[in-house]
């Protein structure tokens, strides 16, 4: 499993049309193929500052993510509206336990 964590801050005047991009992306990737789970989160603490968390089942089923109409109209919107490049991190799980 590869685990993808992603960080943005984005204007405060597009929030708006971000958080119903967001909406569509999430709905969209959480019916594909390879995606165990996928959300966007607003910090609670920061506003405009959104997180990403993804789970996939290969590195595979990400490249064919990236390549998705949904996900390039995503990201071609997520460019016009952060106020700094975004942070993103992939993590690969050998193993992974429910603690609760």
């Amino acid at each position: 499993m590869i685990i993808v964590h992603a960080r943005a801050r984005i204007k405060p005047e597009s929030r708006d049309a971000f958080l119903r991009a967001v909406g569509t992306v999430v709905a969209r990737t959480r019916t594909e193929k390879g995606c165990i789970d996928y959300g966007g989160y607003e910090d609670a603490t920061v506003p405009n500052e959104f997180i990403f968390f993804e789970c996939w089942e290969s590195q595979a089923a990400i490249d064919t993510h990236f390549a998705m109409p949904h996900t390039t109209a995503f990201l071609q919107l997520a460019r016009t509206v952060v106020t700094e490049p975004p942070s993103i991190m992939a993590y690969k799980v050998s193993a992974a336990r429910k603690l609760a």
